[in-house]
């Protein structure tokens, strides 16, 4: 059996990288939805260190989750950020990006079989599927 949730939790805000990425955990948390499985996973194949990664039962098995904040918006960064997209793409690991700006309800409800459902009756409840 796996470690309870709240420890779970402080395992995983414990390795954040930066205040987004502690952000993003805590908005996840706060709405209760499925945890990541890892935090700052690094892809040796991919050759990538992925902000978190889902381990789940359903299509597709492995999701990487990048966490990005404003310099991911430069030419040269969102370069390499597409390059890694192929690199997992090719080991079978979909990838997903929350930047700053974006609509983190929106994405994670477009994704229910990796962050469960979201209530809606607005409590942010969780509905496995």
């Amino acid at each position: 059996m796996g470690m309870p949730r709240g420890k779970h939790l402080e395992a995983l805000l414990a390795k954040c990288d930066s205040d987004l990425e502690h952000k993003w955990l805590k908005f996840i948390a706060d709405l209760d939805l499925r945890l990541p499985t890892e935090a700052q996973k690094y892809l040796a194949e991919a050759n990538t260190r992925v902000d978190f990664y889902y381990e789940i039962e359903s299509a597709p098995p492995a999701v990487a989750v990048y966490i990005d904040g404003p310099v991911h918006e430069i030419r040269d960064r969102a370069r390499v950020d597409r390059n890694q997209e192929a690199s997992l793409a090719q080991l079978g690991i979909m990838c997903l990006r929350f930047s700053y700006d974006d609509d983190w309800e929106r994405i994670i409800a477009e994704h229910p079989s990796i962050f469960g459902k979201m209530g809606g009756n607005g409590t942010g409840r969780v509905d496995m599927q």
